[in-house]
């Protein structure tokens, strides 16, 4: 009996803890920054997002395009990355920079850019 009551404590625990991590992702979502998804064209080598993330901090996410022809990726995206306020966007090949403003919220999770 003993054993079965700390079974059930652990189990409870972990189902709070599943539950609740997944709820706190899901209402972070939209409300506390935007992930980006950025229209870079089809000659880039590198692009470099540069702005604070939701918890405030400065923050650098960087891609590198591998692969020249045939155009297979003319968008990027931050999958994963949260941004709020003006966010700098720089590319390479050509060179170019760009600023985006992201909102601290709104209805969905994504904001789209373009830096081409």
């Amino acid at each position: 009996m003993k054993h079965q009551g700390f079974v059930v404590l652990a189990l409870t625990l972990l189902f709070g803890l599943v539950f609740g991590l997944a709820r706190v992702e899901s209402a972070a979502a939209g409300y506390n920054g935007q992930q980006l998804k950025v229209t870079v064209g089809c000659t880039w080598s590198s692009v470099t997002i540069t702005g604070r993330n939701q918890y405030g901090h400065i923050a650098t996410w960087r891609a590198v395009n591998s692969s020249y022809l045939p155009c297979t990726r003319p968008t990027v995206s931050t999958t994963g990355w949260w941004w709020v306020g003006n966010v700098t966007i720089s590319r390479t090949t050509p060179t170019k920079s760009c600023v985006v403003y992201v909102p601290q919220s709104q209805s969905g999770d994504w904001v789209n850019a373009s830096c081409w």
